[in-house]
């Protein structure tokens, strides 16, 4: 009997929400089957030929989001491999990354703030004193 090592308690997954991604080294992606989820991490199932070490940094690509997970756990299971997955952090996705200015706002800003510097450098420089009056 193997001791539960997780804080939290452990909800089974089935179905077609249960497919995701592993992606690892930046490059390789791997299809996987979410077979639980806990508020802390993941228990996934990948292929056999899958080379995932423990402690290894992966993403795991969701339906609904992407999230940085550590490899905790590594096991022998029907399908494969069994690994569990501890969550690092959540990947926002990329549509929340956008500014909320408008494109004009943004372009006036930087006008408005080129324009001071450029009053500013003419007062203190005193080229207004070379101008003939």
């Amino acid at each position: 009997m193997t001791i539960n090592l997780r804080q939290y308690a452990r909800l089974p997954l089935s179905g077609e929400d249960s497919t995701a991604v592993l992606i690892v080294n930046r490059r390789s992606s791997i299809s996987c089957q979410l077979t639980e989820m806990s508020i802390g991490g993941f228990g996934v199932v990948v292929p056999q030929q899958t080379q995932v070490a423990i402690n290894d940094l992966v993403c795991l690509k969701t339906r609904g989001s992407d999230f940085i997970v550590r490899v905790t756990y590594q096991g022998p299971h029907a399908d494969g491999i069994a690994l569990g997955l501890k969550q690092v952090e959540e990947v926002p996705p990329a549509s929340n990354l956008t500014s909320v200015a408008p494109k004009w706002l943004t372009a006036t800003f930087w006008l408005t703030a080129a324009s001071s510097v450029l009053v500013a450098t003419y007062c203190l420089t005193g080229w207004y004193d070379l101008l003939p009056k």
